[in-house]
């Protein structure tokens, strides 16, 4: 999470988070593999009514859990279960559009036209933190929470920075907004370390709501 006023090397974190370091174009025109300008962050964060890092819709963007700086926590809500908050994790959306391409003759390319736009694929990735005593705090109710939710016959209404942005629809109710159905649940394997921590993957897809008119 960048602070005001903190200095970013762009090149690194390009480097980082791609596996390659981007050319710099100079002045003349020339490439180079230099470090390039550093950007600088002097814009303050909003800060929301409970002195936590948002964005200007609202959106909890980072807090402070238990002592530790959490960033884009998740929370997943479903009327039946207790919320289900997850504040060690990282979330992946990827979208998809059916595009029509129709070839003409004598012409390079083709026509394009968009049939639709699929639902969005989100994966959401963490650790399951126990620490209540017992059993070296497992976190056996945490995983049983997430459990309950996969097992749900019902779409899930998931709360966070990034995945607010792509299913919020002002067109439908406030409930109705911000749903997705788990697909997929996976406990990868841990061998050694810590008892009280379970990493988790799970796979959604957007669940969006129609209204239907019968004339």
């Amino acid at each position: 999470m960048a602070s005001p006023g903190e200095i970013i090397n762009l090149g690194d974190l390009f480097e980082r988070s791609f596996g390659s370091r981007p050319y710099v174009v100079t002045k003349d025109g020339d490439l180079s593999n230099s470090e390039g300008p550093l950007y600088r962050v002097d814009r303050p964060q909003a800060v929301n009514y409970y002195g936590e890092l948002s964005t200007p819709k609202g959106s909890r963007i980072a807090q402070m859990y238990k002592g530790v700086q959490i960033w884009l926590p998740t929370t997943l809500y479903l009327a039946t279960l207790p919320m289900t908050y997850l504040p060690y994790s990282v979330v992946k959306i990827s979208g998809k559009k059916t595009i029509i391409r129709t070839p003409l003759p004598e012409r390079v390319g083709t026509v394009k036209e968009q049939y639709n736009i699929d639902d969005y694929s989100i994966t959401l990735k963490g650790f399951l933190i126990g620490d209540k005593l017992g059993a070296g705090g497992f976190p056996e109710e945490e995983l049983d929470n997430l459990k309950r939710l996969y097992e749900a016959k019902s779409p899930v209404t998931i709360d966070n920075a990034l995945t607010n942005i792509f299913l919020t629809n002002k067109e439908v109710g406030f409930f109705e907004q911000r749903r997705v159905v788990i697909t997929r649940l996976e406990l990868p394997e841990v061998q050694g370390g810590r008892k009280n921590i379970r990493p988790f993957v799970l796979e959604m897809e957007s669940d969006s709501v129609f209204t239907l008119e019968l004339k």
